[in-house]
């Protein structure tokens, strides 16, 4: 059944850690070279359109739901983190927040505060600017989530 595009709350996630190396940083820095997100086909592509949706599409929203994690490693300070191989376009909904990993890659809440800025979406990835006020590098996630 088709319906129109609707904002809702839908994740899948995908599950998959990434190993990066460890950096730190007094001033805030862009990402170099971004990664790729590995995700699954069945995210965002199961629509059998060959494009993803703009606003004037019908599609099937729950087919286009999905979400990825991807472990940044050790950081503090603020980061212009930029992630591609999503299946998103500019002005689709994506969603990111991010939270600390213990070294067996267990999340919690800790005494740190991590906050997400400026989230930017282009063709086939995420931009944002997620900054760790601590003082020493701690491992993070960081989760998209889109539909």
């Amino acid at each position: 059944m088709k319906m129109p595009l609707l904002l809702a709350s839908a994740a899948v996630l995908v599950p998959g850690v990434f190993v990066a190396s460890t950096a730190s940083a007094a001033v805030p820095q862009d990402e170099g070279s971004a990664p790729t997100a590995r995700v699954a086909a069945a995210a965002g592509q199961t629509s059998g359109k060959s494009k993803l949706p703009t606003a004037t599409d019908t599609v099937d929203f729950l087919a286009m739901a999905g979400g990825y994690t991807h472990y940044w490693g050790a950081r503090n300070n603020c980061w212009n983190l930029n992630l591609n191989g999503l299946p998103v376009t500019p002005r689709y909904p994506v969603t990111v927040s991010a939270t600390e990993v213990d070294g067996a890659g267990n999340e919690f809440i800790g005494p740190a505060e991590i906050t997400v800025h400026n989230v930017a979406v282009w063709n086939g990835g995420v931009s944002a600017r997620v900054c760790v006020n601590w003082g020493s590098p701690i491992y993070v996630n960081v989760h998209y989530v889109w539909g």
